[in-house]
């Protein structure tokens, strides 16, 4: 036998080793004690809900689960951003890649494509299905790093900045450089002088 304290009366009983894993006397104690917390999840909502947080975006209500948020969504954030930041988002929108990697089949590894799909985010409303261990663009020389060091846009989103990689690999890899700017512009040369 085993004893142990309840968690809602905090009287000691006994139960056997097979039943260690009982946290309550009985089961009344039991249901009391989720009722209990049920009703102070409650309180915490009512009481939330008369000095509620407001998204800075939009004049949704945050949830009161998470007080310290700032934005209601990440579409918030990323609006509130760009009103912020105009000059930044243009440049990380010239930085975006606009090419094809299933035309130039000798410079990415389309095996990876193969075996993981593209990544993707998208919700229940898309007819794209999420894929969030897919594979993504990434750049080798970092858009925050271009943007920190003036580096035309030109070179950011060149096909010879671009690799694929993992979404997670990618996100593990943050604002980090895989190469040199000097190698990069090297790359360009190359790839330039074979494809015209």
């Amino acid at each position: 036998m085993i004893d142990k304290i309840c968690l809602n009366c905090h009287k000691e009983f006994s139960i056997g080793y097979k039943n260690r894993s009982k946290k309550y006397c009985s089961l009344i104690c039991a249901n009391h004690h989720k009722n209990n917390g049920q009703k102070q999840s409650k309180e915490k909502e009512n009481l939330y809900l008369l000095n509620p947080r407001i998204c800075k975006n939009c004049p949704t209500i945050i949830h009161y689960k998470k007080p310290n948020n700032k934005f209601c969504s990440w579409d918030c954030f990323q609006k509130s951003f760009e009103i912020e930041n105009p000059e930044k988002t243009l440049y990380y929108r010239n930085c975006e890649f606009n090419f094809n990697v299933y035309n130039f089949p000798d410079e990415f590894d389309l095996s990876l494509l193969e075996n993981y799909g593209w990544y993707s985010n998208f919700g229940y409303n898309s007819r794209k299905p999420k894929n969030l261990g897919g594979i993504s663009k990434d750049h080798m020389i970092s858009k925050n790093f271009g943007w920190l060091n003036k580096i035309d846009t030109y070179l950011i989103s060149h096909p010879a900045n671009c690799q694929l990689l993992r979404h997670v690999d990618n996100i593990r890899k943050g604002k980090k450089n895989s190469i040199t700017l000097e190698e990069l512009k090297e790359r360009i040369n190359i790839w330039n002088s074979k494809y015209n």
